[in-house]
């Protein structure tokens, strides 16, 4: 064999070396100590609808003074500090409501000594204007009655009598348009048609000069005057005719009235009737007025007393509501997490003083989408861990699905509440409002299937999922798996992985490597 055959031969060998070398499964690497590892065993796993949001309490309020108003004179508890039910909270500066108090109880006791007063001076003096008042409406009832009698008996005489009346004011008023027409500047109007003829005729006789100047001016101011009077008479004809026309419609309007009452239409004595039911009415008042007196009833003195002594009894109850609405007490029992003043701040009715929440009741408060809400129904179990616990599971319970969402970012999204059961005290974990939660609701189950924790899964491509076995020597080996249901907490293992071998757990969750699983 040539020494450039024994060279290609090499190569040949080195290159196929090279290429085992990259099919050949992964070496094993050192386990990393901070890890831990988990078992693959068989078990329970959950399918799940994971929902992201809050964690609230059921009885949380932000506390004020609804009512007072002024300067904080007391805190009475701490931020943090867990509180119960009627405890006070804070307490404001009552000088001012002690001193209108104070004020307000004088007030009543004068209003409960003018009752007192009322009360024995009430008798002959109310009974006689009560006597009087039931004199006057006698007397009132007679004279609207004969007056209403009188009405009756006069309706039609009257109304005929109002017809000619009318007609006699309407032939008043020819006449006096005759009259206007035969004198109205009569006599004026010929007077001055004489002149002006007269001057007329002497203007064509006379040459041209001062007198015939004077003649021209002559016979304008007679035409002026002419044209005046002529006016004159028109708005006198007219003023005459203007009341023909009126007294025409009141006539008319005569006739007609009394068309109606004959034809029955109308009741004549409809205001007397009315003023007659109004004096029996007031004669009833007074009546019953004076029966109540005579029975014991309240005067009006009285009852004016008796008035004013609820209202000054009303102010001092106010006033002593205001009092004790300056004591802030908690609505329930829990755990004071803001306190927003401090002794001498200025607070009004809109000012918020404390957050008040019960952390013995808790919910998640979660956005579903609505490919989720679908699956989700209320009762179902849930799964709960808190970013403040990594590693620690709590459970709930649905609650509530809402009717309708809202939509953000082209999607709908409703709000989940996942109440949160009990946490024993032993465990010394306290979980506060406001911490970050996910709720993995759990909708369906498989039973014994493989199972690995989910932490221990890791991403290498869409399509590919490996995990870490760890092997006795302290080293450990890649292999690539199938992965069916993972509901967070556990996966499924569909292949690639057998009951009682080893997974490695990292510390800190794998990095999928901008792949979502």
């Amino acid at each position: 064999m040539s020494k450039r055959t024994c060279l290609i031969m090499m190569a040949l060998a080195v290159v196929v070396a090279s290429g085992c070398q990259r099919v050949a499964a992964p070496a094993a690497q050192p386990m990393d100590p901070l890890a831990s590892t988990a078992p693959v065993a068989r078990g329970k796993i959950a399918q799940v609808v994971t929902i992201s949001g809050q964690i609230a309490a059921r009885n949380a309020r932000e506390l004020g003074f609804p009512i007072a108003r002024g300067r904080v004179r007391e805190v009475l508890v701490q931020q943090g500090q867990t509180v119960a039910a009627g405890q006070p909270l804070i307490r404001l500066d009552t000088a001012e409501l002690e001193r209108k108090l104070r004020e307000a109880q004088a007030d009543l006791k004068v209003a409960e000594t003018a009752l007192a007063v009322a009360q024995q001076t009430a008798g002959a003096a109310e009974m006689a204007r009560a006597q009087a008042a039931v004199a006057e409406a006698e007397y009132a009832v007679a004279e609207a009655e004969y007056k209403l009698a009188l009405a009756r008996e006069t309706a039609v005489t009257k109304l005929e009598q109002a017809v000619e009346a009318a007609r006699a004011a309407l032939q008043r008023a020819r006449d006096n348009y005759r009259v206007q027409e035969i004198s109205a500047q009569t006599a004026e109007i010929r007077r001055l048609e004489y002149d002006i003829a007269f001057l007329q005729r002497r203007l064509r006789d006379l040459p041209p000069g001062e007198e015939r100047d004077a003649a021209a001016e002559g016979l304008a101011d007679a035409e002026r005057k002419m044209s005046k009077a002529r006016a004159d008479r028109a708005k006198a004809l007219r003023d005459a005719g203007d009341e023909i026309a009126k007294q025409e419609a009141e006539l008319t309007k005569a006739e007609q009235a009394l068309a109606r009452v004959v034809a029955g239409t109308d009741d004549p004595t409809a205001a007397a009737q009315l003023a007659y039911e109004q004096a029996l009415v007031q004669r009833e008042t007074a009546q019953k007025a004076l029966a109540d007196l005579q029975a014991g009833v309240d005067t009006a003195a009285l009852k004016a007393a008796r008035t004013a002594h609820e209202a000054a009894l009303a102010k001092v109850e106010a006033v002593e509501a205001e009092i004790e609405q300056a004591t802030l007490v908690a609505p329930f029992a829990g755990v004071v997490f803001a306190l927003y003043v401090a002794p001498d701040d200025r607070i009004t009715s809109s000012t918020t003083v404390i957050y008040l929440a019960d952390p013995s009741d808790l919910r998640v408060q979660a956005q579903a989408t609505e490919l989720d809400i679908i699956r989700l129904q209320e009762g179902q179990r849930a799964r709960v861990t808190v970013d403040a616990y990594p590693g620690q599971t709590f459970w709930g319970t649905v609650l509530t699905l809402p009717p309708r969402g809202e939509a953000m970012g082209g999607m709908n999204y409703y709000l989940v509440q996942v109440a949160l059961d009990p946490i024993p005290p032993s465990t010394g974990l306290v979980v506060r409002p406001g911490m970050m939660a996910v709720a993995r609701v759990i909708t369906g189950e498989k039973e014994d299937v493989l199972t690995v924790p989910s932490a221990a899964l890791r991403y290498e491509q869409p399509d590919i999922t490996y995990v870490l076995l760890a092997n006795e020597d302290g080293t450990t080996t890649r292999v690539d798996i199938e992965v069916g249901l993972n509901d967070g907490i556990y996966a499924e293992v569909v292949s690639g992985l057998a009951e009682g071998q080893t997974v490695v757990v990292p510390l800190v969750a794998p990095s999928q490597g901008g792949f979502m699983r």
